[in-house]
């Protein structure tokens, strides 16, 4: 599942989706709220389970001062805002293709409008350390191998660091009902060319790209009460539009009716916490070959 990434990625479709503020049917913002205030929640979440904003070791070449970031698809830019103000002796640089940062930033941010399904807008070897998140309900696998993990590569410089974060797209459970509801969010998924567990093929697809190594991956598992703890309920909201979205899917197969979805949408959730169900988080992290 992607948590609120940015509202205006290009599908497989290539069509573009955006909204006044990004939070237009968004599953994970709650009503009232704003995009931005969303994303600050998300970030300070994700900070929270993995210790940091990155696992990538680039802290020392951050704090030194005089390297260069690049977010891609960096949305409202809350973790390029957040890592600028801890390193501002550092430069940090986010491209997505609508501009949906806050007018007052740190003065070593820059947002550039750039799609990421074309060349970024950058010359070879000229980042210390490139970070992507939440790809998995945003780009197909052809999108990742063909351009995407590709461009990441050209434009960090050798002995630089590429960080992806992100989490699958499947709830690992062993209720009945939330395997049922998996099996039909998953072929909502295969309509839009989208694969659940595209975090297990990241270290291949990075791998073959045959300019990188030191290739890394670690996993955390969170029940849906350890996500509420971390993200101020953030396990519930994912819970319930999982179950949503498996709901929808089962209507349009013929196999559910309309008028069991609310009940069918309770009895998940209420199963998800008795069976202990888990999201599962992950960040591959690797570093360019120097040449």
């Amino acid at each position: 599942m992607g948590i609120t990434p940015s509202k205006s990625r290009r599908g497989s479709n290539n069509s573009t989706t955006s909204d006044d503020d990004g939070a237009e049917g968004d599953p994970f913002i709650q009503q009232g709220q704003s995009y931005i205030e969303k994303s600050q929640e998300q970030q300070h979440f994700l900070r929270a389970i993995w210790d940091g904003n990155f696992v990538s070791p680039v802290r020392e070449p951050l704090s030194a001062g005089g390297a260069k970031v690049l977010d891609v698809c960096c949305g409202s830019g809350v973790w390029l805002c957040d890592n600028a103000t801890d390193f501002q002796n550092s430069k940090f640089v986010g491209i997505d293709i609508v501009q949906r940062l806050p007018n007052e930033r740190p003065r070593n941010v820059e947002f550039i409008v750039a799609d990421a399904l074309q060349r970024f807008p950058f010359d070879d070897d000229c980042f210390d350390f490139v970070y992507l998140q939440f790809v998995t309900l945003w780009f197909t696998e052809q999108q990742l191998i063909e351009t995407i993990l590709p461009e990441c590569v050209r434009v960090l410089k050798p002995g630089g660091w590429f960080e992806l974060s992100d989490c699958d797209a499947h709830l690992y459970t062993k209720g009945q009902l939330g395997t049922i509801l998996n099996i039909y969010f998953a072929q909502q998924l295969k309509k839009r060319n989208f694969n659940a567990f595209v975090g297990n093929h990241l270290e291949f697809f990075l791998q073959n790209t045959g300019k990188v190594q030191k290739i890394q991956k670690r996993e955390l598992e969170l029940t849906i009460p350890n996500l509420n703890v971390f993200g101020n309920g953030m396990g519930d909201i994912a819970c319930k539009m999982f179950a949503q979205i498996g709901i929808n899917s089962g209507i349009e197969l013929g196999v559910l009716k309309e008028s069991d979805a609310e009940k069918i949408t309770v009895d998940s959730m209420r199963e998800a916490h008795e069976r202990r169900a888990y999201f599962k988080f992950y960040r591959v992290i690797a570093e360019k070959i120097s040449s």
